[in-house]
């Protein structure tokens, strides 16, 4: 056992402890209006980036909050280029081997939460597009 382990486990706990408290004030209705968006959000963003030429689902069926797409270029490329647009680009599957995965390194997967506005997946959507154009 490292002191720092007792750190992180105690943050993490207290973390968990202020995300239950916080969905305690939300509410069932609260909980699932923010649900609702998140949902929502997700699938508007991942329709704007499906419409770029060589992006298509990395996975079939549907989503709910997160969604994986095969990119034309390496993942780790996008996300560079969109921490350049100052985007946080989401995950590079590569980097979590699954058996059975192919063209991993290709893979994003992308995160939405309720908290993003129409202005950011518009701007996240743009960005992604200069990216790829870029790359061609």
């Amino acid at each position: 056992f490292q002191a720092h382990d007792g750190i992180r486990d105690f943050c993490l706990s207290r973390g968990l402890g202020d995300v239950y408290k916080r969905q305690s004030l939300m509410g069932y209705q609260g909980i699932r209006e923010t649900a609702i968006a998140c949902h929502q959000k997700a699938n508007q963003l991942r329709d704007l980036l499906l419409q770029c030429s060589g992006v298509e689902p990395m996975f079939a069926g549907a989503c709910f909050h997160e969604f994986a797409i095969k990119l034309p270029i390496p993942a780790k490329q996008m996300i560079n280029g969109m921490i350049e647009e100052g985007v946080l680009a989401g995950l590079d599957l590569a980097d979590f081997p699954v058996a059975g995965v192919t063209d991993a390194e290709h893979g994003l997967l992308v995160a939405v939460t309720e908290k993003r506005t129409e202005s950011e997946l518009q701007h996240y959507a743009q960005a992604f597009a200069r990216i790829l154009a870029a790359s061609e």
